[in-house]
């Protein structure tokens, strides 16, 4: 790495010299206006970029994206690296016989055995991002005719007192959520899921609206109280 200096003689840097006549220097000019040009296209292109949530409206506007290919999409967007798996299909009625509504089954979790959460906090904190995820996606596509949300946490983890030195996966937690009963939790429609950088650092009403979600909804799993941090 190289310091940048600024040099005493006010001569150097001038494009007129004494005597009046203009004095070019090719390498001044290209010291200085590459940078500014650099920096006004970066600018440009992120000015230009969209936001995951404006991308969203943009695929959920377009009448030529079939519903189960809106919420494939969208989950991919809204959920990046953390979704591992999406399966969407009919639901059924009590005669058997299938509806216009579909069911949406995630699984999330990463690729990664290590975590920075503490052994008190995990459980817990497990469950609130868990919780996030939902929200965004469900209030995002709250328009589309999906009946419940069934959203796993499978991930690598090292097993204890093992020989083998690779972390396996395993399923520790899912839970469903009726979209039915969303509408009943105060702040799931008029609250801004994306006012929260993360699922430990939200803002007061989506961590409130978090909390609610895990109160309501269906628990099928739990192990999360066997993972011991190390």
């Amino acid at each position: 790495m190289k310091n940048e200096l600024i040099f005493s003689n006010p001569t150097r840097l001038s494009l007129v010299n004494s005597k009046g006549r203009c004095s070019f220097d090719p390498k001044f000019v290209y010291r200085v206006i590459c940078p500014i040009l650099l920096l006004v296209s970066l600018f440009a292109v992120s000015a230009c970029k969209q936001s995951p949530k404006d991308q969203v409206q943009k695929i959920l506007s377009n009448k030529q994206i079939p519903v189960e290919e809106k919420i494939r999409q969208t989950s991919f967007l809204l959920l990046g690296d953390r979704l591992k798996e999406i399966e969407i299909s009919p639901a059924v009625v009590l005669n058997g016989s299938t509806s216009d509504q579909v069911k949406v089954t995630l699984a999330v979790g990463g690729n990664s055995a290590l975590t920075f959460l503490e052994q008190k906090e995990y459980k817990e904190r497990m469950k609130l991002e868990v919780a996030l995820l939902s929200f965004r996606l469900l209030q995002t596509l709250k328009e589309l005719p999906i009946e419940s949300l069934r959203i796993s946490i499978i991930k690598p983890y090292y097993v204890k007192n093992s020989k083998q030195e690779y972390p396996e996966e395993f399923e520790v937690f899912r839970a469903k959520l009726e979209k039915a009963s969303l509408a009943s939790i105060n702040g799931f429609e008029t609250v801004d899921s994306f006012a929260a950088d993360s699922y430990d650092s939200p803002d007061p009403e989506v961590l409130d609206v978090m909390i609610r979600i895990v109160h309501s909804w269906k628990v099928e799993l739990d192990e999360l109280g066997r993972v011991e941090i190390d």
